[in-house]
């Protein structure tokens, strides 16, 4: 373990400055991780915002030197699967807006670099599609995996049906961001959704809609929706 991260040099925009300062940034901070982080990002993503790749490198060498042995760092990255997962992150952290991002990334990345049970195409898919989900996104998959409707209930907004008055553009915009989002990690096989059955003269179940039109049910997490969670270090394992 190194016994605490450098001072980061200021990067400046020429790109070949920039590509070093990276380097010695990341190879300085954290010299055990880092050293081998630095031997595969001298191309990597040249023309991309270098401030995020500083701080994921900077990260993702802090998390690497946490979970993985010494003797470990340059086997796992004699694997082709985790140079390629580690390239992945970079370009999603160039493209990263705020520092959260960037950490749920490094999480990611770390935890499929350091899981070597991890089947390896599970691990660029959960990181891919982590790059398609916006915060309110993973807000709503956390809040499935919560065992209470609570939690779902707090985020979900209140039936336009319900209000008793013509809703404001805000509720409308709200109302259909929440069902553009449910709609979204259901496609994407995060969120499993079992419609409300009811039986015709108990023989024949039929589904249910709602006053505006919907079919009524509810949403479960699936598998894959709890291994993003645990990957991207929003949920513990088991």
């Amino acid at each position: 373990m190194s016994d605490g991260p450098a001072r980061l040099p200021h990067l400046g925009t020429d790109k070949r400055d920039v590509g070093v300062a990276v380097l010695r940034a990341v190879a300085g901070s954290v010299p055990l991780a880092g050293a081998v982080l630095s031997e595969l990002v001298t191309n990597l993503v040249p023309d991309q915002r270098m401030d995020r790749l500083e701080k994921y490198l900077t990260e993702l060498a802090r998390r690497l030197d946490e979970v993985a042995q010494p003797d470990r760092l340059r086997e796992l990255f004699d694997d082709p699967t985790n140079v390629a997962l580690m390239e992945d992150g970079a370009y999603q952290a160039a493209r990263a807006i705020t520092g959260e991002r960037i950490q749920r990334i490094v999480d990611c990345v770390a935890y499929g670099i350091a899981a070597g049970e991890v089947d390896n195409l599970l691990k660029r898919r959960v990181l891919t599609t982590l790059g398609e989900l916006d915060d309110q996104h993973l807000a709503i998959l956390r809040a499935h995996s919560i065992p209470s409707y609570r939690a779902v209930d707090r985020l979900r907004p209140r039936p336009v049906a319900t209000l008793g008055r013509p809703p404001s553009l805000k509720e409308l915009e709200g109302t259909m961001l929440w069902y553009s989002a449910l709609g979204k990690l259901e496609r994407m096989a995060l969120l499993d959704f079992k419609p409300k059955l009811k039986a015709i003269e108990n023989l024949y179940p039929v589904p249910q809609y709602d006053r505006e039109g919907r079919l009524e049910g509810t949403y479960q997490i699936t598998s894959f929706g709890s291994q993003l969670l645990v990957s991207a270090g929003l949920a513990r394992e088991g």
